[in-house]
Protein backbone atom coordinates (compact mmCIF):
# COMPACT_ATOMS: atom_id res chain seq x y z
CA UNK A 1 0.00 0.00 0.00
CA UNK A 2 1.58 2.84 -1.17
CA UNK A 3 -0.10 6.90 -1.13
CA UNK A 4 -3.58 5.76 0.01
CA UNK A 5 -5.53 8.60 -1.04
CA UNK A 6 -9.14 7.55 0.24
CA UNK A 7 -11.02 4.29 1.36
CA UNK A 8 -15.00 4.34 2.01
CA UNK A 9 -17.20 1.00 2.56
CA UNK A 10 -18.67 -0.22 -1.10
CA UNK A 11 -22.36 -0.89 -0.26
CA UNK A 12 -23.13 -4.91 0.11
CA UNK A 13 -25.47 -5.39 -2.72
CA UNK A 14 -22.91 -4.14 -5.15
CA UNK A 15 -20.17 -6.09 -3.27
CA UNK A 16 -18.13 -8.86 -5.29
CA UNK A 17 -20.35 -12.38 -4.61
CA UNK A 18 -17.96 -15.14 -3.58
CA UNK A 19 -19.00 -18.74 -6.28
CA UNK A 20 -18.13 -21.13 -4.24
CA UNK A 21 -18.73 -24.13 -6.89
CA UNK A 22 -15.11 -24.38 -7.49
CA UNK A 23 -13.47 -24.17 -3.86
CA UNK A 24 -11.87 -26.83 -2.51
CA UNK A 25 -12.68 -29.07 1.07
CA UNK A 26 -10.33 -26.86 2.81
CA UNK A 27 -11.62 -23.98 1.13
CA UNK A 28 -14.98 -24.66 1.97
CA UNK A 29 -14.31 -25.34 5.86
CA UNK A 30 -12.38 -22.50 6.17
CA UNK A 31 -15.39 -20.31 5.05
CA UNK A 32 -17.46 -22.29 7.54
CA UNK A 33 -14.55 -21.50 9.99
CA UNK A 34 -15.31 -18.05 9.27
CA UNK A 35 -19.02 -17.16 9.23
CA UNK A 36 -19.18 -19.43 12.75
CA UNK A 37 -16.69 -17.15 14.38
CA UNK A 38 -18.65 -13.85 12.63
CA UNK A 39 -21.89 -14.85 14.48
CA UNK A 40 -19.97 -15.56 17.48
CA UNK A 41 -18.74 -12.18 17.25
CA UNK A 42 -22.01 -10.15 16.36
CA UNK A 43 -23.20 -12.05 19.21
CA UNK A 44 -20.40 -11.37 21.55
CA UNK A 45 -20.58 -7.50 20.35
CA UNK A 46 -23.52 -6.26 18.26
CA UNK A 47 -21.83 -3.20 17.26
CA UNK A 48 -19.39 -5.90 15.07
CA UNK A 49 -19.02 -4.89 11.14
CA UNK A 50 -18.55 -7.88 9.21
CA UNK A 51 -17.15 -8.93 6.15
CA UNK A 52 -17.38 -5.37 4.51
CA UNK A 53 -15.89 -4.75 1.19
CA UNK A 54 -14.12 -1.65 1.07
CA UNK A 55 -12.83 0.34 -1.80
CA UNK A 56 -9.81 2.43 -2.01
CA UNK A 57 -7.57 4.58 -4.08
CA UNK A 58 -3.80 4.41 -3.56
CA UNK A 59 -0.50 5.37 -5.73
CA UNK A 60 -1.46 2.04 -7.75
CA UNK A 61 -4.98 2.61 -8.20
CA UNK A 62 -8.23 1.60 -7.21
CA UNK A 63 -8.66 -1.21 -4.95
CA UNK A 64 -10.97 -3.26 -2.68
CA UNK A 65 -10.44 -5.34 -0.16
CA UNK A 66 -12.66 -7.57 2.30
CA UNK A 67 -11.49 -7.86 6.41
CA UNK A 68 -13.19 -10.58 7.95
CA UNK A 69 -14.42 -8.12 10.93
CA UNK A 70 -13.73 -4.98 12.83
CA UNK A 71 -15.02 -3.99 15.97
CA UNK A 72 -14.74 0.14 16.36
CA UNK A 73 -14.53 0.10 20.51
CA UNK A 74 -12.28 -0.70 20.86
CA UNK A 75 -10.46 -0.62 17.79
CA UNK A 76 -9.84 -4.30 16.54
CA UNK A 77 -9.16 -6.24 12.59
CA UNK A 78 -10.06 -9.68 12.46
CA UNK A 79 -8.84 -12.29 9.84
CA UNK A 80 -9.71 -15.78 9.90
CA UNK A 81 -7.93 -18.35 8.70
CA UNK A 82 -8.41 -22.04 9.53
CA UNK A 83 -4.42 -23.13 10.06
CA UNK A 84 -2.31 -19.79 11.27
CA UNK A 85 -0.27 -18.41 8.68
CA UNK A 86 2.17 -14.99 9.18
CA UNK A 87 0.65 -14.18 5.76
CA UNK A 88 -2.81 -13.00 7.50
CA UNK A 89 -0.71 -10.33 9.33
CA UNK A 90 1.07 -8.78 6.27
CA UNK A 91 -2.43 -8.75 4.90
CA UNK A 92 -3.88 -7.02 7.93
CA UNK A 93 -0.55 -4.57 8.28
CA UNK A 94 -0.09 -3.63 4.92
CA UNK A 95 -3.89 -3.59 3.38
CA UNK A 96 -6.33 -3.29 6.28
CA UNK A 97 -4.72 -1.47 8.93
CA UNK A 98 -4.18 1.69 6.94
CA UNK A 99 -7.82 1.31 4.62
CA UNK A 100 -9.81 0.60 7.30
CA UNK A 101 -7.81 3.24 9.57
CA UNK A 102 -8.66 5.92 6.83
CA UNK A 103 -12.08 5.19 6.10
CA UNK A 104 -12.95 4.86 10.16
CA UNK A 105 -10.90 7.87 10.76
CA UNK A 106 -9.29 5.51 13.96
CA UNK A 107 -5.52 4.58 14.62
CA UNK A 108 -3.71 2.08 15.97
CA UNK A 109 -5.80 -1.01 15.89
CA UNK A 110 -5.14 -4.31 17.70
CA UNK A 111 -4.99 -6.87 14.50
CA UNK A 112 -5.93 -10.42 15.35
CA UNK A 113 -5.65 -13.38 13.32
CA UNK A 114 -8.44 -16.11 13.92
CA UNK A 115 -7.28 -19.74 13.41
CA UNK A 116 -8.19 -23.29 14.88
CA UNK A 117 -4.97 -25.15 14.10
CA UNK A 118 -1.31 -23.34 14.71
CA UNK A 119 1.61 -24.12 13.24
CA UNK A 120 5.14 -24.19 14.75
CA UNK A 121 5.91 -20.00 13.38
CA UNK A 122 3.09 -18.87 15.44
CA UNK A 123 5.66 -19.34 18.49
CA UNK A 124 6.60 -15.91 18.82
CA UNK A 125 3.16 -14.25 18.42
CA UNK A 126 0.98 -13.54 21.68
CA UNK A 127 -1.30 -16.12 22.01
CA UNK A 128 -4.85 -15.59 23.47
CA UNK A 129 -7.76 -17.87 23.76
CA UNK A 130 -11.04 -15.84 24.03
CA UNK A 131 -12.30 -12.30 23.30
CA UNK A 132 -12.13 -11.11 26.81
CA UNK A 133 -8.22 -11.53 26.50
CA UNK A 134 -8.41 -9.95 23.16
CA UNK A 135 -10.13 -6.76 24.79
CA UNK A 136 -7.39 -7.01 27.81
CA UNK A 137 -3.96 -7.50 25.59
CA UNK A 138 -1.60 -4.51 25.68
CA UNK A 139 0.03 -5.47 22.61
CA UNK A 140 -1.45 -5.09 19.21
CA UNK A 141 -0.98 -8.40 17.01
CA UNK A 142 -1.71 -11.21 18.29
CA UNK A 143 -3.37 -14.55 17.53
CA UNK A 144 -6.78 -15.89 18.66
CA UNK A 145 -7.41 -19.99 18.97
CA UNK A 146 -10.33 -20.36 18.55
CA UNK A 147 -12.48 -23.71 18.09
Amino acid sequence: MEGLLWSKRKPDHTAKIRNISNYNKNQLLGIRFEKAFSEYLKAYNEKSIIGPWIEYEDANGWGLCQPDAILLKPFIIFECKLTYTTAAYVEMNKLYKPVCEKWLNLKRPKMVTVCKHLKPEAKNMELVFDLKEVYKCKKRKMTLLWP
